[in-house]
């Protein structure tokens, strides 16, 4: 006979992975790049556009940079930067490139990030591989949603940075809420998710000098491909720029289908007729989320991450009594004294509530937003846009199939295998009152054993004595944008 676990029983368990852990280096500033590197990137846009595989080679001191972008939509760029000035390189060694076109902004230094505040948040571990946890703020430049908010609302950079031998930062993946970040990397800065299934220091600080030499025998740009190019202020403008000027030179921007797997391992087209995601009736996750928003500087966020599970079950009654509980851990946080939040969601919309370390509930508030259909991506015209097959890094031994889900001016990327296991959710950019919008999941339990009975109740809705309650609308941490219920 199995023994009934209570809710508080299986809460006080929930995280299963040490996925994040507080280390002497908190708040030390983040170490500069090596001097040269080489990269192999897996990266998300932040419209809905083709996925991409970026191999970059760059060398700090020459303010040189060469990237190769092949995207599942068989287009492939070349694109060397030599200070500010771009250059667009052909498929083959014979034809001349083309350039020089000044872009304004030269390669950045080995210290591009700790030029903007990037800060150590601690320890853990990402695809597991032990990482640091590196952060930093940057004013938002993408709109808001909501004619009240404050004037000093910023947006988070991330950067998840590999255990290494050396004193070099050898990145595992970088993460920008705010398509205009201040952390100015030519073309691969213009993603918002780049994860890195490699990322090597380089030996050879000559090892662009060739391509610098092909540079001195380039044909000039015209005037309407330099135009369009300086103007492009992100990858898909960039990539329009270069096909429309040139369309009678393939040579400058045709790929073909197996290039992206060449850099990415295992990365390809959708295949036709892949499913959207669909949550089961009954199921948990867990894992843990980032705060991507530091919106009022009085709460004091500033975590690297929250463990967090979801509980959610949709029973054939349908939508009256299908119940969904988020429960985020904040015993690292600073977060109003709090040990943790739970956000209770149904049919009649959410309600947040914190318990403070003094053992107080206190209730933060109710949100229109309701429980989540577990048909959501089919029902937010869900698109699969890449596929990823048994990547040594993100998904060893399975398939992931990259969706998009359009949602006005934002996006949200989900990553999940035919199986419907979860693996990455984001909204992209950042534009709503919402702090959480990139989250990781490490276990995936799609028929656990059935709920205790009341899992779902939350606590009195009442302010708590000792801290006086607030209404300040945090049911914005339930899962964005997804097509809800009620």
């Amino acid at each position: 006979m199995t023994t009934k676990m209570t809710p508080d029983d299986d809460l006080a368990h929930y995280n299963l992975h040490p996925v994040i852990h507080d280390d002497p280096k908190r708040g030390s500033v983040i170490p500069d790049l090596p001097d040269s590197w080489i990269s192999h990137a897996l990266v998300n846009p932040y419209r809905d556009e083709p996925v991409r595989a970026v191999r970059t080679i760059c060398v700090h001191s020459k303010q040189r940079m060469y990237h190769t972008s092949c995207g599942v939509d068989e287009t492939a760029f070349r694109l060397f930067f030599d200070q500010s000035n771009l250059y667009l390189f052909p498929d083959d060694q014979t034809t001349p490139p083309i350039g020089p076109i000044s872009m304004g902004h030269p390669v950045p230094g080995r210290d591009m990030f700790s030029a903007h505040g990037l800060l150590s948040q601690g320890a853990g571990y990402l695809y597991n591989q032990p990482v640091d946890f590196f952060l930093g703020y940057s004013p938002q430049a993408n709109g808001y949603s909501h004619t009240d908010h404050p004037d000093d609302m910023k947006t988070c950079n991330w950067v998840w940075g590999r255990k290494a031998a050396s004193d070099h930062l050898l990145p595992l993946r970088w993460f920008f809420t705010n398509a205009n970040n201040p952390c100015a990397i030519p073309y691969l800065g213009l993603f918002a998710l780049a994860t890195f299934e490699t990322f090597t220091a380089g030996t050879d600080p000559d090892q662009l000098d060739g391509a610098a030499d092909r540079c001195l025998r380039a044909d000039p740009p015209s005037a309407a491909l330099g135009s369009a190019l300086r103007q492009a202020t992100t990858s898909a403008e960039i990539h329009a720029a270069i096909c429309d000027t040139l369309p009678d030179r393939p040579e400058f921007w045709k790929g073909a289908t197996g290039l992206p797997g060449q850099i990415i391992t295992g990365l390809h087209a959708p295949e036709t007729g892949t499913k959207e995601p669909e949550w089961q009736n009954r199921m948990k996750m867990t894992g843990f989320t980032y705060q991507t928003a530091w919106h009022d500087p009085s709460e004091k966020l500033g975590d690297p991450a929250m463990p967090l599970r979801v509980y959610y079950e949709w029973p054939d009654t349908g939508v009256e009594d299908a119940h969904m509980l988020t429960h985020l851990s904040l015993d690292q946080s600073a977060w109003d004294d709090a040990d943790h939040m739970n956000i209770y969601l149904d049919a009649d919309g959410n309600d947040t509530f914190i318990l403070y370390r003094s053992g107080d509930p206190g209730f933060l508030g109710h949100g229109k937003n309701g429980i989540v259909k577990y048909d959501w991506a089919a029902q937010d015209h869900g698109t699969a846009r890449a596929t990823l097959k048994d990547n040594p890094l993100i998904c060893p031994g399975e398939n992931l199939n990259i969706t998009t889900l359009p949602n006005g001016d934002r996006h949200f990327w989900v990553w999940y295998t035919p199986g419907n296991k979860g693996v990455l959710f984001m909204e992209i950019p950042q534009k709503a009152d919402v702090l959480l919008v990139l989250t990781d999941y490490y276990t995936y339990d799609m028929a656990p054993p059935a709920f205790p009975d009341g899992w779902h109740k939350e606590p009195p809705q009442r302010p708590s004595a000792d801290h006086g309650g607030r209404t300040s609308g945090h049911g914005a941490l339930a899962p964005p944008g997804l097509h809800q219920a009620g």
